[in-house]
């Protein structure tokens, strides 16, 4: 086996794949994956965040959605 690609988690949020898994896949079931930006600027994966039983779920609020990074 190659060696293994990756990308940072900062990496992963700049380009929008952190707003997207949450928008189509865990806000839709109540949940969804958070960030932790640390002081020094480091960002972690930090926990999933848990709101099955809200009847409201999760949704992003008024203008925290980046349009331009939505993928189909």
């Amino acid at each position: 086996m190659g060696e293994i690609n990756t990308i940072d988690i900062k990496e992963f949020r700049k380009e929008g794949l952190l707003q997207e898994v949450n928008r189509l896949f865990f806000h839709p079931l109540g949940l969804a994956m958070a960030i932790n930006v640390n002081k020094d600027g480091d960002e972690i994966l930090d926990c999933i965040w848990d709101y099955r039983d809200d009847p409201e779920g999760i949704f992003f609020g008024e203008g925290m959605i980046d349009k331009d990074k939505i993928t189909y």
